[in-house]
């Protein structure tokens, strides 16, 4: 039973916990590592920031001709949204991290159309969604202006 369970674990293809997660992009290694609450991310041997979460998962969404494109979730806790998403896009000539996207009644999905990301959330009630739409460094919320520009990584 422990090796079914441990080959399953191996070959589950979801979101990578961050304690030692890394991504091969065109500019090089993008890694996020976590120690307690703190979450350190570097492209290469260049550290690009850090955040303060009390979990944090990473799912690469496209990685093509030099872009990489990164969902980084981050659980907050405490009464406040359950989880923040940013989107980072990583360029040979860096990397951009769209403002905190609040999913505070939980993330539904995250995809990209059309060249753009698409993440779908609730909001806290739990029933209303919320629907950001992410190119780069530009954001928009549910076809409107983003009504939070604050920033994901410090």
């Amino acid at each position: 039973m422990f090796k079914k369970i441990l080959l399953a674990s191996i070959l589950f293809s979801g979101p990578a916990m961050a304690d030692s997660v890394s991504f091969d992009t065109g500019k090089g290694e993008f890694k996020i590592t976590s120690e307690m609450y703190n979450q350190t991310y570097n492209i290469g041997n260049e550290k690009i920031g850090q955040t303060e979460y009390l979990a944090v998962e990473a799912k690469r969404l496209k990685s093509d001709a030099g872009t990489t494109v990164v969902a980084i979730t981050g659980s907050v806790g405490g009464s406040g949204c359950a989880e923040v998403v940013s989107i980072a896009t990583i360029l040979e000539k860096g990397i951009v991290f769209s403002p905190i996207l609040n999913a505070c009644g939980g993330v539904k999905d995250i995809y990209v159309d059309n060249g753009a990301v698409i993440v779908q959330a609730l909001d806290k009630d739990e029933a209303t969604p919320i629907k950001y739409k992410v190119k780069g460094d530009w954001a928009s919320e549910n076809d409107g202006p983003l009504t939070s520009d604050y920033k994901f990584i410090e």
